[in-house]
């Protein structure tokens, strides 16, 4: 692999409305434009380090998601895939659904 790229470890987590997901990746970023030019960074690979299991979305009541139970599923899968959060450099949170609408 190229000097150009970078690696940087994802975490995704999936809130929906029955059903909450973390998964671990390693991202390959390289500038894809030559170097003459004002750099695009663009995600050329990825690599999955961790899948975790499917959860119901922890609820305090049906209208307002638990942070707390949340952050402990969270942590949980941390644990599992073996990492530790100052791996991660970078994540998105993606709530769908009826989530949504959620406090």
């Amino acid at each position: 692999m190229s000097s150009d790229y970078i690696s940087l470890n994802s975490i995704g987590i999936d809130i929906g409305t029955t059903t909450t997901q973390v998964i671990f990746s390693r991202l390959q970023v390289a500038n894809t434009l030559p170097q003459y030019m004002a750099p695009r960074q663009e995600i050329v690979g990825r690599e999955i380090l961790y899948r975790g299991r499917i959860h119901f979305t922890p609820l305090l009541d049906p209208f307002t998601i638990d942070p707390q139970g949340i952050k402990a599923l969270v942590n949980r899968e941390f644990r599992q895939a073996g990492l530790n959060k100052t791996d991660i450099h970078t994540g998105a949170v993606i709530i769908t659904g009826q989530s949504a609408k959620k406090k």
